[in-house]
């Protein structure tokens, strides 16, 4: 992939913020991960350069940190814009909500599904747990 594909009009920047998703479980609402990068504007065929930050609980404090594959360097690499405003925390334990800030006012777009969208007639997945109903002898 070179940087010209990233300048392509197909292509957006945009992020999940998995702790406010519909599918969000209570660890990503524990511990919050927000995917950043470039996303196909239809969907598919999804990123050409996606990292994240993480929050990790470290001395019991909620500590930010970059997550990123070296499939997604070249992304990174554009955001030069975000990586200036993120130099300005260095060492601030940035909250979500503030590297979401971050994001808005770099021209990221909230790509994030807040709410299950159903095909008329079709039910929401629901997970039922097991019962334990004991063996017979």
């Amino acid at each position: 992939m070179n940087t010209t594909d990233y300048k392509n009009e197909e292509w957006i920047r945009g992020y999940h913020r998995t702790s406010r998703a519909w599918y969000a479980t209570e660890k990503d609402k524990h511990e919050p991960r927000i995917e950043f990068g470039f996303y196909h504007k239809g969907g598919f065929p999804g990123t050409i350069g996606e990292m994240s930050i993480r929050w990790k609980y470290l001395d019991d404090k909620l500590v930010p940190y970059l997550h990123a594959f070296d499939d997604s360097w070249k992304a990174l690499s554009t955001f030069t814009d975000l990586l200036e405003k993120m130099a300005q925390w260095d060492n601030k334990n940035i909250t979500e909500d503030q590297f979401v800030q971050l994001l808005d006012n770099t021209g990221f777009l909230d790509l994030t599904k807040y709410q299950q969208n159903l095909s008329p007639g079709k039910q929401s997945r629901t997970v039922h747990s097991p019962q334990n109903k004991g063996l017979k002898k």
